[in-house]
This record gives structure tokens, C-alpha cells and sequence, in this order.
């Protein structure tokens, strides 16, 4: 059985280059504002690894809302768009989860690829966001 692990890490290049593709082209999530936010403590960097190798990254962050505690999914680098990798991690991040005292989960998608791995891990739709403009 393969070993896995969710460490935390500090930021890094390798992050940097795998999180970029994570985080695309969105104008209005920009890769220097998740470095920041990690940096400042705002977010936390974990670094995913399979038998010691380094497969990827995923940044999370806890927030507090009408009574309860949610844990974010900001970005994930190969953790969350690959399903067997992301199969493979749920368990770690149901503990971070848990570590952090949230009761669910949650990430925002826009990839359908994406969207359809995660809802085979256990992740339910919750909303649809439009938006116009720029």
C-alpha cells in the first residue's frame, strides 16, 4: 500500500510552477495573490506526497460562517486534477478538514474535468457562478 502524505510546505518554485497552472488564467484570482496569502499566513501550503514523491500541491484555507467552519480548496496542483491522485488524498484532506474544526469542504471549479472527479471523491454541486464582464 502506498504511502501518503499531506505536509506542510513553504513556498517554493516547484509550487509556484505547478500552482500556476491551478490557478489558469482568472482574472480575478491571480497566482501573486495566492503566494501573498500564503505568505502572510492567510492561507496554508501543503505539499502531496506518494511513497516520498512529490505529486503536487494544494493550498487551503479555514473560514468561519453562520455558525459553522469551512475548509477552502483555494488551489491544487495535480492533487485535485488527477481523480486517482485526488481519491488518494481525500482521506488527508478530510482530516485537515477536521484538524480545523470545519465541518465540510469546499473548492470552486471551472473545469468540467475537474468538476467530475471531484463529485466521484464525494463533493456535491453547490452552486453555478456567472459573471459578466472583465
Amino acid at each position: 500500500m502506498a504511502k501518503i502524505e499531506l505536509l506542510p510546505a513553504e513556498w517554493s518554485q516547484a509550487a509556484e510552477r505547478l500552482l500556476a497552472g491551478a490557478v489558469g488564467s482568472n482574472p480575478s484570482y491571480t497566482l501573486d495573490e495566492l503566494r501573498n496569502e500564503v505568505r502572510s499566513g492567510n492561507s496554508m501550503l501543503f505539499a502531496g506526497l506518494i511513497d516520498g514523491l512529490l505529486v503536487g500541491f494544494v493550498v487551503v484555507w479555514f473560514e468561519d460562517f453562520g455558525g459553522g467552519r469551512e475548509m477552502v480548496i483555494q488551489a491544487g496542483a495535480a492533487l485535485g486534477s488527477n481523480q486517482s491522485a485526488l481519491k488518494a488524498f481525500m482521506p488527508k484532506f478530510e482530516m485537515l478538514m477536521k484538524q480545523g474544526r470545519a465541518t465540510s469542504m469546499r473548492a470552486h471549479v471551472e473545469d468540467r474535468r475537474l468538476l467530475r472527479a471531484m463529485k466521484s471523491v464525494g463533493f456535491k454541486e453547490a452552486e453555478t457562478v456567472v459573471r459578466f464582464g472583465g
